[in-house]
């Protein structure tokens, strides 16, 4: 038997050993305009306390499983973490975000704001703080919900908190790196100038902004401005310096929508390094920079959490 089938059967041992050692426990909460739904993740045969984590989505329409609703990136990473948690004897929530999958809300995208789901995080925290059978509440934010995290703890006291793929820029900052190859010199003069009045907290007509229609509708439709608003506002390496509790910053190697040197500024805005996890992408998977090999982690919900992570994220939250 070769080295690869070896590594590949040993993966899959880990994610069969968790499914074993848990039991699962739906949650519900009562909020204004939703009501989110989750699973909570209980180790079994846990004696005393345990640590409980919450465990907050990134960006789109992902539910608490990881994956995103209604397209092919059906990756389960958050299922699979929340089970070899369990086997490593910490609990987790995970849930659906508002306005996805089980937790559909009745708020229009208009009303929408960035801080409601930093407040639907709070909220959950609150409700795992009440429950005796947790010794410490933890935060693994991923990716957009690093910042979520982040603004989480500063409304709700917790145990540790933990940026997963977390970027360290505003998402304007962001935005403009990932457009500036695909448009032209002047429609990115155009966004630019958008962006600043947005930054600015100003609404900007769509009809007022010279980018082709398409664009504008995807980006700065008059219903969304109010939201873009809400979250450039924030810039996550000055809101992490506002914590008051134990921080843990993961990043993957092999992470092509968040790099390395988000995690560092992030890691510089506390004077702390940043834990670097060999061959993790974005998914929280083995995965090589190769095309075929991130595809097949984005796709495949059977291949396991990479090893190193769950490695970190016991050695910080298990005394």
């Amino acid at each position: 038997m070769n080295k690869i089938v070896i590594t590949a059967l040993a993966l899959l041992g880990i994610t069969a050993i968790a499914q074993n050692t848990s039991k699962l426990e739906s949650i519900r909460l009562e909020l204004p305009k939703v009501t989110l739904n989750g699973t909570l993740t209980i180790p079994i045969g846990s004696s005393g306390k345990i640590p409980v984590v919450l465990i907050i989505a990134g960006s789109g329409a992902t539910d608490q499983n990881g994956n995103s609703v209604g397209t092919q990136f059906q990756s389960n990473s958050y299922k699979l973490l929340a089970q070899a948690l369990a086997a490593k004897g910490i609990a987790s929530l995970r849930y659906d975000k508002r306005g996805v999958s089980t937790s559909q809300s009745t708020q229009t995208e208009t009303e929408l704001r960035f801080d409601d789901y930093a407040n639907d995080a709070s909220a959950l925290l609150e409700k795992l703080k009440t429950d005796t059978r947790f010794s410490g509440v933890y935060i693994i934010g991923h990716s957009e919900g690093s910042l979520l995290g982040v603004l989480a703890a500063q409304k709700t006291k917790v145990t540790g908190y933990i940026s997963l793929a977390g970027a360290g820029r505003r998402i304007s900052d962001i935005l403009l790196e990932q457009l500036t190859p695909q448009v032209t010199t002047a429609m990115l003069e155009e966004i630019k100038r958008v962006f600043a009045k947005l930054q600015n907290g100003e609404l900007v007509p769509s009809k007022e902004i010279q980018l082709p229609t398409q664009l504008v509708q995807i980006l700065f439709r008059d219903s969304v401005q109010p939201y873009l608003i809400s979250w450039f506002q924030y810039d996550p390496a000055e809101e992490i310096k506002k914590l008051q509790t134990r921080i843990l910053i993961l990043q993957g190697s092999t992470d092509t929508q968040v790099s390395i040197a988000d995690a560092q500024r992030l890691g510089n805005a506390i004077g702390q390094q940043p834990t670097i996890l060999t061959g993790m992408n974005h998914v929280l998977k083995l995965a090589t920079l190769e095309p075929s090999s991130q595809n097949a982690a984005y796709t495949n919900p059977n291949l396991a959490i990479a090893p190193s992570l769950l490695i970190a994220l016991e050695k910080f939250i298990v005394p």
